[in-house]
Parts: C-alpha cells; structure tokens; sequence
C-alpha cells in the first residue's frame, strides 16, 4: 500500500496485478480498497493491473473536513489516475456515481464501465440525522445481515459524520441528468441485486445509457459480497471485451 497525494489531500492506494489497467471504486461508510480486494479484484487482476483506493476519509486515507461530494471525489480520482493510459472503472454504491461523474466528465479517460448498486439519487442516504440511524441502517447492507458493522468501523464512521461535512455534501447531490448519462458512449454494465432498494435506478441507467446492459444477479445492495462468482465474471466480461477489440 502507498499514500499518494492528490488533489490536496492523501489518498491510500493498492496496485495488483500486471496488464491493461483497472481502477475500482468503493462506496461510503464501511466500504473501504478492501471491499474489492477481498471480493472481485484478485480475479480480474490475473489479467489485469487493478488501482484500489481508499476514499478519502476511508480506510487509511486521512479523514478531511470536507469534499465528499462527488465532483471532489471524481477529482481525487482524476488526480490518482493522472498518468494513466485510458482504463477500464469500476464502481460500487456512491463510488459507482463517482466513476460515472468522471466518465462524463473526462471523455477517452475511460475505455468500459462498471456502475454496481449505483443509487442514481444518493440524498436519502443522508436523511438519516445522526450515527446510529446510520449504523442501523449500514447494518442491514451487512452479508447475511447477521452483523452489524465491528467498533472500530463503527468509530470511523462517528467521526466521519461528526467531524466533517459528509451527510451535508450528499444531501446536497443531485441525480445525474439524464442528458449527461446519454454522454457516456462507451460499454457499460449496470449490475444490481435481485433484493435491491436501486433496482429502479439501475433499469433506468440501462435505459439511458446508449451501450448498456442490466445485469440482475442474486443479492442484495452488497453485491459484491453476496455474488461474488457472478459479478466478477460479468465484469471480466465487459473489461475483456475490450481487450479484444485492442
């Protein structure tokens, strides 16, 4: 792992793999590099050079006051990916409106996308008003949801909301326009679980989306983690693709 700094903040980063370049994206809260890394990374990195990352605030990226916005995190992004030839992204929850952000805006930046449980409209998230709303509700996203999240996630995620602007910045997203997601003109895969609260969102996206393709697999918002197998073939289905046509 290395911290990387970028776009004014430190970023924690983990590089896998060898190949053609992959940057995957996790989602708030709980989610951390390691979402990926224990789930669908090491599989596509077989073939592939995967970037994870820690958002800022997550993981061990040092929490900042602010910036939890999407447009900052697809900065923070921009900046991290700076170097690179054109790669394929991967996101999950909010880190799936982050990589759909930094598609529009950075046409050729991005060659497939992955959009996995995006919500389309991230402000519910924040209707919750303080920490254990919002550990309650984390729970229910937990596998099996026979856990709730451990103490020490549970103290990150205190901190976060009580210690920087993170609820007021998503309340403050609006839904990305439908005209902005027609921009996007590359192969897209919308995957989402059959027990997802974004279903919804997700026909919608494949609908607007001119190249994109539904894939509804057995789960729930925690997709990654409840089908693992599956959502990890469709996404080396999407990236290999473009492998193909290289």
């Amino acid at each position: 792992m290395e911290l990387v700094e970028a776009n004014g903040t430190l970023i924690n980063t983990l590089c896998i793999g060898d190949g053609p370049p992959v940057v995957m994206v996790h989602g708030l809260f709980t989610a951390s590099l390691a979402s990926w890394f224990f789930t669908c990374a090491p599989e596509i990195a077989r073939s592939h050079s995967v970037l994870l990352y820690d958002l800022r605030g997550h993981g061990r990226s040092p929490r900042t006051r602010d910036g939890y916005d999407v447009a900052t995190l697809a900065g923070d992004l921009d900046a991290l990916t700076s170097e690179s030839a054109p790669f394929a992204l991967v996101g999950h929850s909010y880190g799936a409106l982050i990589a759909a952000r930094f598609t529009i805006d950075s046409p050729g930046r991005v060659t497939r996308l992955g959009l996995v449980e995006a919500p389309l409209n991230p402000a519910p998230i924040a209707d919750l008003d303080d920490e254990l709303s919002v550990l309650a509700d984390l729970a229910r996203d937990v596998r099996h949801n026979a856990k709730t999240p451990t103490p020490r996630s549970q103290a990150s995620i205190r901190a976060l909301i009580r210690e920087t602007s993170i609820l007021s910045d998503i309340r403050s997203e609006e839904p990305l326009p439908d005209t902005c997601l027609a921009q996007i003109r590359i192969p897209v895969l919308c995957a989402y679980g059959s027990r997802s609260p974004y279903l919804d969102a997700g026909r919608h996206l494949a609908s607007v989306i001119p190249d994109a393709h539904l894939a509804v697999l057995d789960g729930g918002h925690s997709l990654h983690v409840d089908s693992t197998s599956e959502l990890t073939r469709h996404l080396k289905a999407l990236i290999d693709a473009e492998d193909a046509h290289a």
